[in-house]
């Protein structure tokens, strides 16, 4: 069984991340020994230019032995025991939230796209993480007692937008506040810090969030798309982000 760089294990559900990854299949899921007529491969979205970008979808299972993509979208929620989830990312934080009340586990994936708000400034956001929460929320009948934990992102540091053109991509996450940068001047755009504090708005308490603490583009055992690009390096890996509801 291969190493994950970062694993939560909680008896209800459990998060993996594995570095390094070349193929989107699905025998690090069955490492886990869900079933393997319950391992669903997601394909997030890049932009609003690619199928499934912000959307919600519930899971499709497809064979064990298959490499096609189940479904497109940003999101979805596990609902049955023993099911599983996966996907690839480069750069990009991985979000899992376990609702308790319920037993279902929602998997987001929060690029700089999805995570982009839609609305208008002053309105209320919407983005993938409020669009997972809210989702979940509805189909509680108390409630909701979330547990939420992020992984698989590149640090603020590494996550630059200090060229003209790019301004326009950071220009709606100063909705955010200064949480939204590590220096603004420079565009570090901080992903975890602003999942983390939609979170705490959307009614997660704060010793229920954890995060992985790591930085794709400076760990060895994880792979960078703007790393790779930065130095010339081999851009068709992927890291492998894994759900599983116990």
């Amino acid at each position: 069984m291969a190493c994950p760089a970062f694993y939560h294990y909680d008896p209800r559900f459990r998060v993996a991340l594995y570095g390094q990854r070349k193929l989107n299949n699905r025998a690090l899921a069955n490492s886990f020994k869900v079933e393997s007529n319950k391992i669903c491969l997601i394909k997030a979205a890049s932009d609003h230019t690619h199928p499934g970008f912000g959307e919600v979808k519930p899971p499709k299972y497809g064979k064990f032995n298959s490499y096609e993509w189940d479904i497109y979208a940003d999101a979805t929620i596990l609902i049955e025991n023993g099911s599983c989830a996966a996907m690839f990312t480069a750069d990009c934080c991985g979000l899992a939230v376990y609702e308790a009340s319920q037993h279902i586990l929602g998997f987001a994936h929060c690029g700089r796209g999805a995570m982009t708000p839609q609305n208008k400034p002053g309105e209320e956001i919407d983005n993938v993480v409020s669009r997972l929460i809210k989702t979940m929320s509805k189909k509680a009948k108390h409630t909701p007692r979330f547990t939420a934990v992020t992984t698989g992102s590149i640090c603020p540091k590494h996550f630059t937008h200090d060229y003209p053109e790019a301004q326009k991509l950071i220009e709606p996450f100063k909705q955010f506040g200064p949480i939204a940068f590590g220096n603004e001047e420079r565009g570090e755009l901080n992903i975890p810090s602003i999942v983390r504090e939609q979170l705490i708005s959307l009614g997660v308490k704060i010793e229920n969030i954890f995060h992985d603490n790591l930085c794709t583009y400076e760990n060895p055992l994880l792979f960078s798309y703007r790393q790779a690009c930065h130095e010339d390096l081999d851009r068709s890996k992927r890291n492998a982000l894994i759900v599983t509801l116990n």
